[in-house]
């Protein structure tokens, strides 16, 4: 099986490092961008089963860079991460199809946990063919 492929964006390449840190022994193949523009060209050139993104960043913001990565067409899985968190915009995002708000500063476990969880969805996901951006049972909207 291929190595899947993860995006990860923040305007603090010490962040990227260390989130890439995180997700290269799980099994990913790990690009990282500290621009959300930088980001956008990579996801029109690649396909990505993960993109993990901040909120803030200069240009465009994570809830508007998971927006355009949508308008592509792209169907990745998507967390964000941050330190500036509200529950109105936990809540947006989670409305906006985005799979994991994770607050910084999170642990290595925390971001694992939620790799794996996403990991399943996914295979679930390629296994029945679904399109329903991979929510499914407990974590499927309104549930």
């Amino acid at each position: 099986m291929d190595k899947l492929k993860a995006l990860v964006v923040d305007d603090e390449e010490s962040v990227c490092e260390a989130v890439k840190a995180i997700l290269e022994p799980e099994g990913f193949a790990v690009t990282t961008a500290t621009s959300s523009t930088h980001a956008l060209n990579l996801v029109r050139e690649n396909a990505y089963d993960l993109i993990v993104s901040d909120l803030k960043m200069p240009e465009l913001d994570g809830m508007q860079l998971y927006e355009k990565v949508r308008e592509l067409g792209n169907t990745s899985m998507f967390i964000l991460i941050t330190a500036y968190s509200s529950m109105g915009t936990a809540v947006d995002a989670v409305k906006k199809g985005m799979y994991e708000f994770l607050e910084k500063p999170f642990t290595p476990e925390e971001l694992r946990l939620s790799i794996r969880q996403r990991l399943k969805l996914l295979q679930d996901r390629q296994t029945t063919g679904g399109t329903d951006n991979g929510r499914q049972g407990n974590d499927a909207p309104g549930r």
